[in-house]
């Protein structure tokens, strides 16, 4: 009595009824889309035919890592040297409205206050350098680097620095 059970007819039709082996994943995976596109569960999604959005900081992460950094932010983390880059970034903008501002105030402004202004936009200066500097250093060398300020012409730019 040595019968061999029936085997089910389905165990070929379906891709996931099968052992999944580093051979056949590529096309169980195929076979799964072809079965999703066939009955039409890729129809009428939103931002059909259109390019997928370009996540602007994915430059900063080396092509090999990109799917590990998609994978963290979707999570609500970022690579340091990403969070070092915003952070450089934000308080760019920052030193620039403060630095339109100061340029609004500059004409009314003794010699003394100007004096005290132009040591703050000293130390706000020196603060974003050491940001760039510790950038520079630990980001990897593949995303570039940030040009370092050059402090003097910075300076030149409050109320025509004398």
């Amino acid at each position: 009595m040595s019968e061999k059970p029936e085997q089910d007819e389905r165990d070929d039709a379906h891709p996931m009824r099968r052992p999944l082996t580093r051979s056949n994943f590529e096309s169980v995976v195929d076979k799964l889309l072809d079965e999703a596109r066939s009955r039409g569960q890729f129809d009428n999604l939103s931002g059909q035919g259109r390019p997928l959005q370009e996540d602007p900081e994915e430059r900063l992460v080396p092509p090999e890592l990109r799917t590990g950094f998609r994978m963290l932010k979707n999570a609500g983390f970022a690579p340091p040297w990403v969070e070092a880059r915003r952070a450089i970034e934000q308080d760019r903008g920052e030193l620039a409205g403060w630095l339109a501002q100061a340029n609004l105030r500059w004409p009314r402004l003794d010699e003394a206050a100007r004096t005290r202004l132009r040591d703050e936009y000293r130390r706000k200066l020196d603060d974003l350098q050491r940001q760039i500097l510790n950038y520079n250093l630990t980001a990897p060398e593949s995303v570039g680097q940030i040009p370092g300020l050059k402090i003097a012409d910075e300076l030149a730019k409050l109320g025509g620095a004398s």
